[in-house]
């Protein structure tokens, strides 16, 4: 199975689709950066000289006809013949990804290697972070609290009790922004609770930036009233925020516990639950799956 690692999110920061390239050089550089993105993150390598030739034919043609870069990327997916997993988003395709912006500044953040928060994927279009912060930088704090060790539930609670309108975000060998908060409309990722006879269920639609701080009131919620088991109906959620999936496993797994092992070509990343974590009491936990259960959703469900 042929799996794209990260190469969404460096695909639309490398080479967003969008109106025609304004020259031909532009157009060029444009496309190969789509090649380029490909070839350093996809999961299975490239076969070098057919993937240099395909590379410098898009390029030629770009450069030759600029209006066409748009569907010359396109094309420069194709080119992994046969992947089902990657594909290129137009801006307002990517505007969807606002419910997974849990700070309302257009930024998607994770828990980068050094425990620091990382920009994992572009500013969001249109938002205050756009043109002003990069992916991969290194977000050392936000509204003065250091991001060491803290999941994005645990990020999301430095501001959402504060009635303030921007958030400051200080950026690793940068300076300190103030951005501007706008919090886009994020459904409720829990369609459904019921309680019966000590049993708790809960459906969950989908993961996004609201799950884990709703899943974590719901937990503190049914074990302050006695409840000591819970169902969680995942059937037909077809995932979402891989961030929120980890943190809502942290509410029924130790600190500091794996999570996830995500495979690069040379490496591999083993994703845990935050050091200081605070795991649910109850006494029992069952999951309802289907065929339909999938991505942020398998994530969750395998931890």
């Amino acid at each position: 199975q042929r799996v794209a690692c990260a190469a969404l999110a460096q695909l639309l920061c490398a080479a967003p689709i969008g109106p025609a390239a304004a020259s031909p050089a532009s157009a060029r550089a444009s496309v190969e950066a789509v090649m380029d993105t490909l070839d350093k993150y996809y999961y299975e390598p490239r076969e070098g000289s057919e993937w240099a030739s395909v590379r410098e034919r898009l390029g030629r043609e770009a450069a030759a006809r600029p209006e066409r870069a748009g569907a010359l990327k396109r094309e420069a997916v194709r080119a992994l013949r046969g992947d089902k997993y990657t594909r290129l988003l137009n801006s307002k395709e990517y505007q969807s990804l606002s419910r997974y912006d849990i700070l309302g500044i257009g930024l998607i953040l994770s828990s980068g290697p050094d425990g620091l928060a990382r920009v994992i994927s572009p500013p969001l279009p249109g938002s205050s972070a756009e043109g002003r912060i990069n992916v991969d930088d290194v977000i050392e704090s936000i509204d003065g609290v250091s991001t060491l060790g803290l999941s994005s539930s645990e990020i999301l609670g430095i501001v959402s009790t504060s009635a303030e309108t921007e958030t400051r975000v200080c950026v690793r060998d940068a300076s300190c922004l103030d951005l501007r908060r706008s919090t886009p409309f994020i459904p409720d990722p829990v369609s459904r609770v019921e309680e019966r006879d000590g049993v708790a269920y809960v459906k969950i639609r989908e993961f996004n930036a609201k799950l884990a701080p709703e899943l974590g009131r719901l937990v503190a919620d049914f074990e302050g009233r006695g409840i000591s088991r819970l169902v969680l109906d995942l059937r037909g959620n077809p995932g979402g925020a891989f961030q929120s999936a980890v943190d809502a496993a942290a509410h029924f797994l130790p600190p500091d516990a794996p999570v996830v092992t995500v495979l690069g070509r040379a490496d591999r990343e083993t994703i845990r639950t935050a050091a200081a974590a605070a795991p649910t009491r109850l006494a029992a936990l069952e999951l309802w799956l289907d065929d339909h259960t999938a991505s942020a959703a398998e994530v969750f469900a395998a931890a």
